[in-house]
Parts: structure tokens; sequence; C-alpha cells
């Protein structure tokens, strides 16, 4: 499991990409005990490189692997869990952070 996240250029400071971290890695002892701490790839999108129907974005991807044949349920559980600690942390709108949640192997 790593997680890969993409986020707007100067859009997060280092404290709150560090309690984001320390959330995403909890969410996924969580949903997912017994797997190793996951890795964290982070990727700044370029200022006027992102715009969402035409306006600078402000959106932002945390994108990551869960066991292949991961129940629905459980798979959701840790989707809305990545949203609402996206939220809660950087003051985005939900409509601002994209989840997503691959079989493992896909990334």
């Amino acid at each position: 499991m790593t997680f890969m996240c993409v986020v707007q250029h100067g859009a997060l400071t280092p404290a709150v990409r560090e309690r984001l971290e320390a959330g995403l890695s909890h969410l996924a002892s969580r949903e997912f005990p017994g797997r190793g701490a996951a890795p964290f790839a982070w990727m700044e999108i370029a200022p006027g490189c992102g715009f969402t129907a035409g306006e600078p974005s402000k959106a932002a991807i945390a994108a990551t692997t869960v066991p292949a044949g991961t129940a629905r349920e459980v798979r959701a559980r840790f989707l809305t869990g990545i949203c609402e600690l996206w939220v809660r942390e950087t003051g985005c709108h939900i409509d601002d952070i994209v989840a997503s949640a691959f079989d493992d192997g896909a990334l």
C-alpha cells in the first residue's frame, strides 16, 4: 500500500501534510490491520497548470491500493474516511477531494 497524493502547489503547509499522513496511516491500519506502514508520494501541480471548469483548481487527489477482493463496504468506509479527514484537516470543500482505492498491483 502506497499513498499518492496530488495537490495544488502551496496548498498544504508542512503541518497539514504531516496530519494528513498520520490520519491516512491510521485509517489504513484500522481498515487493513497487519499491513506495513504505507509510504507517501506527494506531487504538487505547478501554478497555472490545474483547472476545474476553466478556473484555477483547488482539487486534490488521494489515491492508494487496498488488498484485492476488499469488500465494497470496507472500501467505501475507507474512502469516506479519507474524504472526511481531508476536509477536516485542509478546510476544503468535499467536492475538492478525489479519493481512489485501487486493488493491489494496480498502481
